[in-house]
């Protein structure tokens, strides 16, 4: 399982499905324990569920699974690969050693996944198309508003997406791809609907913070480029946000990101080591109120409570890894969760 975005949510609920299914299944690698000491300690029935990284797939050798999983390809960590190329050359490499019998899950809505799915399928490896705006068999797409899986002649309904507990239209993508990995590897399509309306979001994943003064709070820590900052967005597409950005600057393009903050209306306070390249951006490309920068989270926290209102929703979703600041993503998330319930529960306003 890899991607730029939704790893990890893909990863557990994969996980979450297959053990749902009573097939005995483990997230490993970057979520869980290591998978090597995993695979020593497993019985030959079980599972193991690997979130992979671009680092460990430029260094694997004989690395296989039997399901892949592709998610996404989109600009992240070219400080250490060098360019975007490098990047997506070594993602793609969770097909390097895939053949006939095997099977690959590829969103071929994303544009830097859906070129591979042809050259994939040329090896004899059975793919697994994900869309939500496209039907494809062997696929599983959205119908209307059904998650939809797709091996023959008839499709097989799984579960309205108003029934997930994990919202936006990413996770609706990432809920497709974990159903086709998971009916892939052997789960029942009953259990596979009874797991997809079970699945809970993962900490630092769009998580919910908290309600004070009648604002929602919701960390989305693990949001460390723009690319998944625009995927958080699709969750609140009724509600004004004020987001928070900022952290330690990984060279990305916040272009994209800034504009499309300003389309939507979306407030934004910046905070840490790239708030000024990100101001930058939006003095060079937005038009709206003046965007105010902070210094820590802290700051950036307290300024956007103090201007929301009732029914707003304040959304830590840096876009920037966090290593200015904070240990890792996780140490910013639960920070955020602290400082947020440290704020007065009553309105004030």
């Amino acid at each position: 399982m890899t991607g730029t975005n939704g790893k990890t949510t893909t990863t557990a609920l994969i996980s979450h499905l297959l053990n749902h299914a009573g097939i005995p299944a483990e997230s490993v690698g970057n979520i869980g324990r290591a998978a090597t000491r995993v695979a020593s300690e497993a019985g030959p029935a079980a599972v193991l569920v690997a979130e992979v990284s671009s680092f460990q797939l430029a260094l694997i050798d004989r690395f296989r699974p039997r399901v892949s999983v592709l998610l996404n390809i989109t600009p992240d960590h070219v400080d250490w690969h060098g360019s975007l190329e490098r990047y997506e050359a070594d993602k793609v490499r969770v097909f390097a050693n895939q053949a006939a019998g095997d099977v690959a899950v590829i969103d071929v809505d994303d544009d830097g996944s859906r070129p591979y799915a042809e050259s994939v399928a040329a090896r004899s490896v059975e793919v697994y198309r994900v869309s939500t705006t496209a039907a494809n068999v062997p696929g599983a797409y959205l119908d209307g508003t059904t998650l939809v899986i797709a091996t023959g002649a008839e499709p097989i309904p799984l579960v309205d997406r108003s029934e997930l507990a994990i919202h936006g239209e990413h996770n609706v993508s990432n809920a497709l791809a974990a159903a086709a990995a998971a009916y892939a590897a052997g789960a029942s399509v009953e259990s596979i609907r009874e797991g997809l309306k079970t699945f809970r979001p993962i900490e630092h994943r769009l998580e919910p913070a908290g309600v004070a003064g009648g604002v929602e709070f919701v960390n989305d820590s693990k949001a460390t480029n723009p690319d998944a900052v625009l995927k958080a967005l699709t969750a609140f597409e009724d509600r004004h946000v004020i987001v928070l950005l900022g952290g330690y600057d990984k060279g990305n393009d916040f272009g994209p990101l800034v504009r499309e903050i300003s389309a939507r209306g979306t407030a934004a306070v910046l905070f840490g080591a790239a708030a000024p390249r990100i101001k930058a951006v939006f003095d060079a490309h937005a038009s709206g109120p003046e965007v105010p920068v902070t210094v820590s989270m802290a700051e950036a926290l307290a300024l956007a409570a103090g201007a929301a209102r009732p029914g707003d929703v304040v959304l830590l979703s840096p876009a920037c890894a966090s290593f200015d600041e904070f240990d890792d993503y996780e140490h910013r998330g639960r920070v955020f969760k602290d400082l947020v319930h440290a704020l007065p529960r009553s309105p004030e306003r």
